[in-house]
């Protein structure tokens, strides 16, 4: 995961991105992982657009944690550009479990993550994130109150199709949020009073929020 994160941050991808990415890498090597963990239920059978998932062979010997890394790494290598770095990485892992397996056990294991992983990749493969890359980008708007690019960066609306990628679990519709109050350049509005809150608690931060703060900051560099 610290590897993949590498190469998160290398290709440059966006948060949005970024968390699709852990979500099938993760999904992966988790349907391969529960196999070895008899109280552990499939997770992709409670979400929306997953396959079957690929089952061992009866009576056939399995290294369950090197076909997790077989099936986390196939997917991670599809959806994100450098490929080489993982695969360096991948094949260091590797070589480590073949000095340690029997060769038809560490073949079949390999073989099973393979088929986990491209299990996996059939649904991301339809979940409209190709799609959402050739859409017009927001450049943001100057008319009152609308969304437009700010200092330092100025840098276009971030990922603004990402309501067309598919849910995995919970519809929109499920998860309504109130809307957030109307702009007014009233000095009474709600929309004035709010902006009044967030920018009095910033100027009066207590030290522990101050710390918060600068430990999100810290997160997100």
């Amino acid at each position: 995961m610290k590897q993949l994160t590498e190469v998160i941050i290398q290709d440059m991808f966006s948060p949005p991105v970024s968390s699709r990415i852990y979500c099938y890498t993760s999904l992966a090597a988790y349907e391969v992982i529960k196999f070895d963990k008899p109280n552990y239920n499939s997770l992709t059978d409670q979400l929306n657009g997953f396959g079957p998932m690929p089952v061992p062979e009866k009576n056939k010997s399995y290294n369950f944690l090197l076909a997790a890394t077989k099936a986390f790494f196939i997917v991670a290598e599809t959806i994100t550009f450098s490929r080489d770095s993982l695969i360096q990485y991948e094949n260091k892992i590797y070589s480590q479990f073949e000095a340690l397996l029997d060769k038809e056990i560490y073949d079949r294991s390999i073989s099973f993550g393979d088929s986990i992983g491209k299990t996996i990749l059939k649904r991301a493969a339809n979940d409209n994130y190709k799609e959402t890359r050739g859409m017009p980008k927001f450049l943001g708007s100057n008319e009152p109150g609308k969304w437009r690019p700010t200092p330092t960066d100025y840098l276009d609306a971030l990922e603004p199709n990402w309501e067309m990628i598919k849910v995995l679990a919970v519809n929109s519709d499920q998860a309504e949020c109130p809307a957030p109050p109307a702009f007014s350049t009233d000095t009474t509005s709600e929309f004035l009073n709010t902006i009044k809150e967030v920018m009095l608690t910033i100027q009066h931060l207590k030290d522990h929020k101050k710390q918060l703060q600068r430990s999100w900051m810290i997160n997100l560099l």
